[in-house]
């Protein structure tokens, strides 16, 4: 079992590598969108200012153009490809945390089984007795947590 632990946290600490790699590539990409946006959108408003306005029957106006600004393909298709950028950031932003927690709860796993290991040979009735490593992780935690609070108080204590 604490093969498989420590392969697992090993490929959970990889998967978030490159997660991280993909997530900063694709804020790399949002900045990049976000810089160039407003460029690409005054390439469209010229555009449709060569253009007639079919309300009106004459060429659109400045603002006019920047009321339809979004009809425009390139523009269009230029927030499209931004939001999905956002989207996919978003995603391995999503994918790091899982990895990470993953990875995480191995090592948990792997340090509760080897205290597990070092309090003794758990048996019962003659079998192993089956301990729950999360149950077992939570206790340790907490105990640290107590021992902390305890110092804590003891130092407040102290300089009282």
């Amino acid at each position: 079992m604490t093969t498989q632990l420590v392969q697992q946290a090993t490929q959970a600490i990889e998967d978030y590598s490159r997660a991280a790699d993909q997530y900063t590539r694709h804020a790399d990409l949002e900045a990049l969108f976000e810089e160039q946006r407003t460029a690409v959108k005054q390439g469209a408003i010229q555009r449709l200012m060569a253009e007639v306005n079919p309300l009106t029957g004459n060429p659109h106006s400045a603002s006019s153009a920047e009321k339809v600004v979004e009809l425009d393909p390139a523009y269009s298709k230029h927030l499209q490809l931004q939001r999905e950028t956002v989207a996919s950031k978003n995603l391995w932003s999503s994918r790091m945390v899982a990895y990470q927690l993953t990875a995480q709860l191995r090592i948990t796993q792997l340090a509760v089984s080897r205290s597990v290991v070092q309090m003794g040979d758990l048996r019962l009735e003659g079998k192993a007795a089956e301990v729950d490593p999360i149950q077992v992780a939570l206790q340790v935690l907490r105990s640290h947590d107590m021992n902390e609070e305890a110092e804590t108080l003891q130092r407040k204590e102290a300089g009282r």
